[in-house]
């Protein structure tokens, strides 16, 4: 142990003193890649992006150190060049920027100095025996002597270098020559670029260390490809059986194993996953082959997840501009917080290998054979990924410019603004009058108070259309579809805006009616009114007319004030001095147009009066007239009645004979008398005009008297009217006088007094009537007239004569109709019209033959008859009686003419032989018989049968009495039908109640002895026993019946067969029926006979009968009968055979008995059967279970109880297989099922189960259970649980922390141990080691280096530059201002950017831009807003308008007055996150935030209700497991739930049941999935005695994170205390002048240099170290030695 401690102590030492270095330093000090020259004859261009400085020096190799111990016989050292540093194994350097595609393999350069440096011959003892793809015959053992490892060292750095050629000998310590690449397979290539190719890490003799396990796993899978055991087609790659142990071989030879191991699996991976890029990603660098992208706004920012299912995607680094990529597993996150305007496509640089570091060689046979001495580098291999992402296209300014449709009413008019037009902007549909209410709104426009208005955001190329929501003030809402298309620039549109106008409307009225029609004959139309308006911001004035509607429009008028006059009033009406002021706001114009339809535009008309004096005549003087009446009216109205009230009046004289009328409008006016004074008379009409306001109109009126004549009229209808007399007689006084009428059939009288007073109060009454003479007999008189005269005129009156009217009605006892009879009495009333009544009239009448139109003659003469009579009417009627024989008359039509006479003076007659009234008719009666028994036509020979003959008759007299008689005949002979000698013979005497009816004569007799016999009714009818009609026709079928001859016949089958099987049978009969009677009822009886004795069949002793009752349908037919019996005792073959009898009333109408008559012979055999079951689950109806057995057992005592002394076994049911069992052959009895043996996994049914075979071929199908036709076992049933927590599945996982603190305040607890262990061997009396300061100092100091590691130095503050880096070199731009176009900006020397260091290489300045110096002028203004707070909300700068010129002017102060702030409406949006969970939680529905107001400066606290709730996207995690047990896993089914599920023993059931699992769980089968189930552990048996496992089930969850948004648009912010701030602003106005200024930009070029760490900082670090190192010592020693003092005193 002490010789071990003091090597150890050294080993900390150096660790010690290497912990001082700062490890970003060593960072720092790795190499940069080398750029190596090619040797073809033209060099190939660098493809690299950004060619980094060689080294300024090369090291140098120094002496070989000594090599270590190493457990070898025959240690042999070899001297080789080494590096002047001390070898390390850096960590791989960060990869390289992307390029387009891959770099160019370059080749060693001749001029490079190329040596070999091989490890020592331990690794062949190690290594030399692994064989190749599993073979270890000696000739594929590697033995290449002593160095199978080396590597080239080139240019002071040593590369591995891989054999190509196993067995062939290398160069030693000699150069190499330097070729192109040697024709490697792909697979050697690419093992050689992928594999161990760290340089400077193979030490000679490093047979130990892991880049010696890492080179030899290389080497030999170089050696592999070059035999052919691996190869590679692009991605495919084929790898040899055997190899992977080989390695394991490998492995177990190596000191370090388990880095082989590792390291092989490593590699394997890289090769495997090589040129493979990421599922989502392609290999063109325009990203053509790669998916597509698309970037979704999540909480505020543009981003995709997407997922490698390659598996590849940890060897690529994705990175651009302008986006933020992460990676968590296989899954690549982008985002940014704009989307790019185009498609971009994103670079991942794949794992490059190579890197220029590994050498291959191999052996050029021209050339020293059998050596390798060839050499090259295989080059850098970097699989370039591309992904592309989805972009916005490129999107463009839309700005909208509106203006007025009619500047003049809108100019200088604050009723009309262009500001706060909304527009709303949609996507174009190509359809033709496509409504776009419900299309989404893509952005709005809202105009400024120029018009003008900028969209709410850019658009895309494309077409699309924009309609206005929201008017500007004053204007109509413009509905116009607009399109545009925006194609790549800008784009702005120009819409046009109506105005809205005011349309006056003045409807002129008359103030008396309100309305809009004039009174009197005045007129509305034609007044003139003068309207006044702006126009252009003045006032102006148009007149416009009234038209004859009483209407005049003005269109068009601006919104605002308008003022209307009159100024120049209608015909008849006074002008309208009112001058109207309407003041219309733009706020009251809703639509288009504003009707102002004012109502206070009316009319005064001019009104005047009439007055009249009335007076008439007497002898003396005028008298005045009183009670004289006047209508007086408009003339133009037409009539007083016409006339409107106000137009109209009606007036009567008082007793001084005056009258006036009321105020009467404009116009002419009639003046009409309608009554006189006293009956004077009227004065004529006359007209008055009325056209002044206000005037009397007064007229004098006079009657006198007169008197009138009378005319008298006569008119005729045959034209007599001369010589009429006539009487007039004056009522009054009883004067009268004769008149005759002249040839004109007129009568004027002489002059006639109208009066009967002098006052002409009362007028005389004359009566006029036409007097009785002989000339007017045969007129019917007229009424007398009383008639009245008047003044002035004639007075007429008519009469007119009608002549004398008959007319008759001809009947016989009130009939029209009548039988021939001997006698008649016909009754003709003869009614009349016009009679002069207690005058003698006579009427005489005459019979007509209407067919002949002659007059009707009986034997010979004319039947004639008259009647005298005086009339008490001028109307009325008399009856005319004439008596005769009609006997002879059958069918004749009667007419009876008629005559009046007076005094034998023919006054009038009726003779029209078309007359129905005066025609009667005599009758023709006829009959029919149809003959029948109850209806029919046929009938069954009964001994007593009923034949109706019904006889219809037609023309018989209702009413009367008549007749009928009958006989029957035989039809065969024509003669009269005898039974027993005797005719049968009937009649019936009955009341006609129609004309045309029937009757029925009955027959009653025997017909037995008249089978097959038709019989013939012949009918004879009488009345008053006079013979008036026959029927007797022998051929009449409608008089014949017929005697029916019934036969029977049988057919018998047992269910249609002529042979069965012994049963339950029923043997059907068939008998056949002929000439049978429908709807009779008939009974058949049978028995069934024994052909073998030709008797009746006994079972068990009986006879088997049947009989049936039947009413057949027709007269042909079929009926059944039954013979239902057991047959089951027939133990042979028996025929049987029907036998039938027909009976009607128990008469025996038909036998058919006949032994050998086949067709009623059946034949009947003995019976079999069988057994069966369907074996099934009682958990799965269509499982079906086999391995059962089932026995039967004849049942002896027929009770279904199983009793083993008695029921013998009979046989077994075969196992037919897929669950079906049967037994066939079984005779007629009863039997018993068991159930001997059950399936595997279930359970026997332990019940019998009984049957019986019954029937032939009964097929008994046993069933043990309700629902189907199965025979079911119970399944054992196991059972499954889950059990599951939310909370116990992990979330997304966490990304670890890369920070060393944990590993180093590890080191410094390790430090104090050691500190500790010193102190406890020092006060156990022991010395404390060295070893243990050691420990502590170097693991402290190790921490303290770490922790203190310097970084970078700050970034140098550029000032007001802008920096840009372009490789190694960054350039820095600053612009000042001079009046000298020479001067330059200041640059330091030296800057740092980016942990980078740059030092100034150069400046360039120029000139960007040049104006003329202006002096200034201060001037000053005031602003007031209202704000919240006492903090300034003015802007800094101000532009005002001082002398024509726009000055800004700059803030000075402010002053505040308090006050409250309004109200006001925002747009207000809340987003709270609720959490992250497979599905929405509850949100409140409302909160209290804090709402910044950007006018007011304050905080106002605002509530905002719950708008809605966002889904960020939801995304599957595959972090779900579930504990399931299964219990009872030697059973059938597992129940789950209320689910059954078979189990066959199996893996856990799973497929098919996810969401019952999920279901049980309370999870969301839409946010849930469960992929797979292991089981978790072996079966084990559980306290209840289950046999039960553990498993596993494993899944995904839907997770989202879920945002409540609150508030929205138009969100009301409350009203706050706040101020009215003034703020003062001054400014300098500019004044040109003739100096000029000059705008310089300085550009300063720096380069790029080494950021080496100080030498003197290292040497620092190290005399600290060194020092802290003495003084332990120095103190360690002090403690020795003190101790070594006391223990000498002791």
């Amino acid at each position: 142990m002490k010789k071990v401690k003091k090597p150890i102590a050294c080993l900390l030492a150096a660790l010690l003193i290497f912990s001082t270095v700062p490890m970003s330093a060593l960072a720092d000090e790795a190499a940069a890649p080398i750029t190596v020259e090619t040797v073809a004859e033209e060099a190939a261009p660098n493809t690299e992006p950004d060619a980094e400085p060689k080294p300024e020096s090369t090291a140098e190799p120094t002496a070989t150190p000594e090599a270590s111990a190493k457990p070898s016989t025959e240690p042999t050292a070899v001297p080789s060049p080494e590096a002047t540093e001390e070898p390390t194994e850096p960590e791989t350097s960060a990869e390289p920027e992307a390029t387009a595609e891959p770099t160019a393999s370059p080749t060693p350069n001749p001029e490079d100095e190329i040596s070999l440096l091989a490890l020592g011959d331990e690794a062949v003892t190690r290594y030399r025996t692994v064989g190749i793809n599993g073979n270890f015959s000696s000739n594929y053992l590697y033995d290449l002597g002593e160095f199978p490892l080396y590597d080239i060292y080139r240019n002071g750095v040593s590369y591995p270098a891989y054999c190509l050629q196993h067995g062939k000998g290398r160069v030693n310590n000699g150069a190499y020559v330097q070729r192109d690449n040697f024709g490697m397979t792909e697979a050697m290539r690419r093992i050689i670029a992928y594999g161990y190719n760290t340089t400077n890490s193979l030490g000679k003799n490093d047979w130990y260390s892991d880049a010696t396990a890492k080179t030899m796993v290389t080497q030999h899978l170089v050696w592999l490809a070059s035999e052919g055991y691996i190869t590679v087609d692009g991605t495919n790659w084929s790898w040899g059986s055997g190899i992977d142990n080989d390695v394991e071989r490998m492995a177990n030879l190596a000191y370090n194993g388990s880095v082989v191991r590792s390291y092989y699996a490593e590699l394997k991976d890289r090769l495997l996953r090589s040129e493979i890029v990421p599922s989502f990603a392609g290999k063109n660098s325009d990203g053509s082959d790669a998916q597509e992208i698309a970037l979704q706004l999540v909480n505020g920012k543009y981003a995709a997840t997407v997922t490698d299912t390659n598996g590849v995607l940890d060897l690529f680094d994705f990175q651009k501009a302008g986006f933020d990529i992460s990676r968590n597993g296989n899954t690549l996150t982008i985002s940014a917080s704009t989307l790019p305007e185009q498609e971009t496509t994103i670079i991942g640089a794949g794992y490059t290998v190579g890197d220029k570091n590994s050498i291959a060689v191999w052996e050029d046979k021209d050339q020293q054979a059998n050596i390798q001495h060839q050499a090259t580098c295989p080059g850098t291999t970097q699989t370039m990924a591309y992904i592309k992402i989805k972009g916005e296209n490129p999107k463009y300014t839309v700005t909208l410019t509106k203006t007025s449709a009619d500047v003049k009413i809108t100019n200088g008019n604050a009723n009309y603004s262009l500001e706060g037009a909304v527009y709303n902007v949609y996507e174009a549909n190509g359809m033709p009058n496509h409504d776009y209410t419900n299309d989404p709104v893509v952005a709005t426009f809202t105009t400024q108070k120029d018009g003008h208005a900028t969209l709410s955001k850019k658009l895309e190329n494309g077409d699309y259309v924009t309609i206005e929501q929201v008017a500007p003030l004053g204007y109509t809402l413009d509905t116009s579809v607009h399109r545009f298309s925006v194609d790549g620039k800008n784009t702005d549109i120009p819409v046009v805006d109506d105005p809205g106008y005011i349309q006056l409307t003045i409807k002129k009225k008359d103030s008396d009616n309100n309305t809009g029609i004039a009174s009197g004959d005045a007129k509305l139309e034609g007044a003139i009114y003068r309207v006044a308006y702006l126009e252009n911001g003045v006032t102006v004035t148009k007149d416009i007319t009234i038209n004859a509607s009483a209407v005049a429009r003005l269109s068009n008028l601006p919104i605002g004030k308008l003022k209307v006059w009159e100024i120049s009033a209608p015909i008849g009406y006074k002008l309208d001095s009112t001058v109207h002021v309407y003041d219309i706001k733009a706020h009251q114009v809703t639509s288009d147009i504003y009707e102002l339809e004012p109502e206070d535009f009316t009319e005064d008309v001019f009104k005047g009066r009439i007055s009249l004096h009335k007076q008439y005549e007497t002898l003396d003087d005028l008298a005045e007239e009183q009670g004289a009446e006047f209508d007086v009216y408009l003339k133009s109205a037409g009539s007083y009645d016409a006339a409107k009230e106000t137009e109209r009046d009606h007036i009567t004289t008082g007793a001084d004979g005056m009258a006036t009328t009321k105020d009467l409008p404009y116009g002419t006016y009639v003046v009409h008398q309608t009554k006189g004074g006293n009956g004077r008379q009227l004065v004529a009409d006359f007209d008055v005009v009325i056209s002044e306001d206000g005037k009397v109109y007064s007229y004098d009126l006079v009657n006198v008297q007169k008197n009138a004549q009378l005319k008298i009229v006569k008119t005729s209808e045959d034209g007599v009217i001369e010589g009429i007399k006539f009487r007039v007689t004056r009522i009054e006084d009883g004067y009268s006088a004769e008149y005759t009428t002249n040839a004109a059939g007129e009568i004027l009288t002489e002059t006639l007094p109208i009066y009967a007073d002098k006052d002409g109060a009362t007028k005389y009454q004359y009566r006029v009537e036409e007097l009785d003479t002989e000339k007017t007999y045969g007129y019917q008189l007229p009424d007398p007239q009383i008639v009245e005269l008047s003044e002035g005129e004639i007075a007429s009156v008519s009469f007119h004569n009608k002549p004398i009217e008959i007319g008759t009605k001809a009947t016989v006892e009130g009939e029209k109709e009548i039988d021939p009879l001997d006698k008649v009495t016909l009754t003709d009333t003869v009614s009349y019209t016009g009679l002069v009544p207690g005058k003698e009239y006579r009427a005489t009448g005459v019979l007509m033959d209407k067919e002949t139109g002659e007059k009707l003659l009986v034997d010979g003469k004319e039947i004639t008859a008259e009647t005298v009579f005086v009339p008490e009417t001028k109307n009325g009627s008399v009856d005319v009686t004439f008596i005769f024989d009609a006997t002879g008359l059958h069918g004749k039509e009667i007419v009876v003419f008629e005559d009046l006479y007076r005094e034998n003076i023919k006054v009038a007659a009726h003779a029209d032989i078309t007359d129905d009234d005066q025609t009667i008719k005599v009758k023709t009666p006829e009959i029919g018989t149809t003959a029948s028994f109850d209806g029919e036509k046929e009938i069954d020979p009964l001994d007593k049968v009923t034949l109706t003959d019904t006889v219809s008759y037609k023309d018989l007299t209702p009413g009367k009495e008549y007749r009928v008689t009958g006989v029957l005949m035989d039809k065969s002979n024509g003669k009269e039908l005898l039974i027993n000698g005797e005719k049968v013979t009937a009649e019936a005497t009955f009341v006609a109640t129609e004309a045309s009816g029937s009757v029925d004569v009955t027959f009653i007799f025997d017909a037995t002895g008249l089978h097959g016999k038709e019989i013939v009714a012949f009918e004879d009818l009488y009345r008053e026993n006079v013979l008036l009609a026959t029927h007797a026709d022998i051929n009449d079928e409608g008089q014949t019946v017929k005697i029916k001859n019934p036969e029977i016949g049988t057919k018998a089958t047992a269910d249609g067969k002529k042979e069965i099987t012994a049963d339950k049978i029923t043997i059907t009969d068939v008998v056949s029926y002929t000439d049978l009677t429908p709807s009779k009822e008939y009974k058949l009886t049978g028995v069934l006979m024994n052909k073998a004795t030709n008797d009746k069949l006994l079972i068990d002793g009986k006879e088997i009968t049947a009989e049936a009752t039947f009413t057949p349908k027709a007269t042909t037919g079929e009926v059944e009968m039954t013979f239902t019996f057991d047959a089951r005792g027939l133990v042979i073959e028996t025929d049987t055979v029907v036998f039938e009898t027909l009976y009607r009333d128990g008469l025996v109408f038909a036998v058919h008995a006949d032994i050998n008559d086949e067709s009623q012979t059946v034949k009947v055999k003995p019976l079999h059967g069988s057994v069966s079951l369907t074996k099934s689950s009682t958990m799965d109806d269509t499982k079906r279970l086999t391995g059962a057995e089932f026995t039967v057992y004849s049942d002896a005592n027929g009770n279904g109880i199983y009793e083993a002394d008695t029921d013998v076994k009979v046989d077994t049911l075969t196992d037919l297989g897929n669950g079906e069992y049967k037994l066939n052959g079984l005779l007629y009895g009863k039997y018993l099922l068991v159930e001997t043996k059950a399936p595997n996994r279930y359970y026997a049914d332990e019940k019998v189960y009984a049957f019986a075979i019954e029937h032939d071929g009964d097929a008994v199908v046993i069933s043990n259970n309700d629902k189907n036709n199965l025979f079911v076992d119970q399944p054992k049933i196991g059972k499954i649980t889950l059990r599951y927590d939310e909370k116990t599945t992990p979330n997304s996982p966490k990304t670890g922390s890369s920070s060393n603190v944990g590993y180093w305040l590890a080191m410094l607890c390790v430090s104090a141990a050691g500190l500790i262990a010193a102190i406890v061997e020092k006060k156990k009396g022991k010395k404390p080691h060295l070893l243990s300061f050691l420990v502590a100092g170097v693991i402290a100091v190790a921490a303290v280096g770490m922790v203190v590691d310097p970084v970078s130095a700050d970034s140098v503050d550029l000032g007001n530059g802008t920096v840009d880096v372009n490789g190694n070199t960054a350039t820095v731009t600053r612009t000042v201002t001079s009046d000298d176009k020479t001067t330059e900006a200041a640059f330091d020397d030296e800057i740092t950017y980016d942990g980078k260091t740059y030092k100034l290489d150069r400046v360039d300045s120029y000139v960007t831009d040049e104006k003329a110096v202006e002096e200034e002028k201060e001037v000053s203004a005031t602003e007031e807003i209202l704000t919240g707070t006492k903090e300034s909300k003015f802007p800094e700068a101000i532009s005002k308008d001082f002398s024509g010129d726009k000055v800004v002017l700059q803030y000075v102060d402010t002053k505040y007055t308090e006050t409250k702030l309004p109200e006001f409406k925002a747009d207000i949006t809340e987003s709270v996150v609720l959490g992250t969970a497979t599905s929405q939680p509850e949100a409140a529905q409302s909160i209290t935030v804090k709402y910044h107001s950007d006018e007011y400066g304050i905080d106002v606290n605002v509530p905002l209700q719950l708008d809605h709730v966002e889904n960020n996207g939801y995304t599957w995690t595959s972090d779900l497991s579930v504990p399931m047990t299964l219990y009872g896993i030697d059973s059938a089914y597992l129940q789950f739930g209320d689910a059954l599920i078979p189990y066959d023993g199996g893996n856990p059931p799973l497929t098919g049941y996810e969401s019952a699992y999920l279901a049980s769980l309370g999870l969301s089968a839409n946010s849930y999935r469960l992929s797979r189930v292991t089981w978790d552990g072996d079966a084990y048996t559980n306290a209840d005695g289950e046999l039960c496992r553990n498993a596993i089930v494993t899944g995904d969850r839907l997770l989202s994170t879920f945002t409540a948004v609150y508030g929205g648009k138009n969100v009301t912010v409350p009203s706050v205390d706040g101020y009215k701030a003034t703020a003062t602003y001054s400014g300098i106005q500019i004044v040109k002048t003739d100096k000029t200024e000059y705008s310089i930009r300085s550009v300063a070029t720096y380069i790029e240099q080494n950021n080496e760490v100080p030498v003197a900082v290292i040497v620092g670090i190290t005399i600290g170290t060194i020092a802290l190192a003495a003084a332990i010592v120095i103190i360690l020693f002090i403690i020795s030695k003190k101790r070594k003092e006391k223990e000498a005193e002791q």
